[in-house]
């Protein structure tokens, strides 16, 4: 079993100038039982102390780290001698102070200034990454998929604050509309998408995004519209011509669903699926032959491919009783 790296903190970090004491304080409850190998505090110059702990199903509280005097150069990978085992239900929290005054000797301007959350030096983080290892396989893929969620959550929210302090970069609503498309929050992702086409008509992964929402949305003409232009704009992106290829089979367009995935190939020969939803557009047309080498090519990228597999076994058997 391999341990997995997941991470509590915030992303909304926002420390007003001269700020001596500004606290972020995060939590996630366990899904599985897991043993946690080591921890990795995170942040930026103006943290002063960093704490967390976990607080066990029974009430029982286990420290984790304790750091009362942060320095920048302490950023390390803290190995446990021995595992911690937390349970099902174990609540971890962190707790980060930040001294954004002057008083702060780490605080590396001159006159304190805002800072917001950001990955560069003179912006402010504040994670806690825990490698934990879980007990089974069943048990890693909850706790990666508890992550995931977690993390689009936080993205969610700080991706919201950016569109309300910069409503006109296109950038930033293309980036909410698309953490909006990944929670399944369609009516949002459209509206956001629309409004950066609308900023910059040119952004194409916007035009991507809001093409995989519309056809997520079950607007299949509204989508094949956005893939086109996007297809126009960059007709050298494999993406875009696979999601255009992929809805126009959907559509019903075989014949031109086909010209997108062989140029979509023709850029990037390694998608077992494109190979697998080319081979099925030519075999409804009675290509036969030509799917077969796309159902084997597929297989041969990726060879636990269930359709791949099933879709080569029809074609195989559709070949001996002809």
């Amino acid at each position: 079993m391999y341990p997995i790296d997941f991470k509590i903190g915030s992303k909304d970090i926002d420390i007003p100038a001269g700020q001596p004491q500004y606290v972020i304080e995060d939590s996630f409850t366990l899904p599985v039982d897991a043993d946690v190998l080591s921890v990795y505090p995170h942040a930026h110059y103006l943290a002063r102390e960093m704490k967390a702990q976990a607080t066990l199903p029974d009430g029982r509280v286990t420290p984790l780290i304790w750091i009362r005097n942060w320095d920048f150069n302490w950023q390390d990978d803290y190995r446990y001698v021995t595992p911690l085992h937390l349970p099902r239900g174990t609540l971890i929290a962190m707790r980060y102070t930040y001294d954004n005054s002057a008083a702060n000797k780490h605080n590396p301007r001159p006159a304190p200034a805002r800072v917001v959350y950001g990955p560069q030096s003179s912006d402010e983080m504040g994670d806690l990454w825990l490698r934990l290892l879980p007990q089974n396989a069943a048990d890693a893929a909850i706790l990666a998929r508890a992550y995931g969620e977690n993390e689009l959550t936080k993205d969610i929210r700080l991706r919201e604050r950016l569109v309300a302090e910069h409503p006109n970069d296109a950038k930033w609503r293309n980036a909410l509309g698309a953490s909006y498309l990944s929670a399944g929050k369609l009516d949002a992702s459209v509206k956001e998408l629309e409004a950066a086409v609308r900023i910059a008509p040119g952004q194409i992964e916007a035009r991507n995004n809001l093409g995989e929402a519309r056809r997520l949305g079950g607007d299949l003409a509204g989508a094949i519209a956005q893939f086109k232009e996007a297809a126009r704009l960059d007709p050298k992106n494999d993406v875009v011509q696979f999601n255009l290829a992929n809805t126009l089979g959907d559509n019903g367009d075989l014949d031109e669903a086909i010209v997108h995935f062989r140029l979509g190939l023709a850029l990037n020969p390694g998608v077992a699926d494109a190979h697998n939803n080319l081979g099925v557009a030519l075999a409804s047309l009675g290509q036969v032959d030509e799917a077969l080498a796309h159902f084997r090519e597929a297989v041969a990228i990726q060879p636990d491919y269930a359709d791949a597999l099933q879709n080569l076994n029809l074609v195989l058997q559709m070949q001996r009783n002809r």
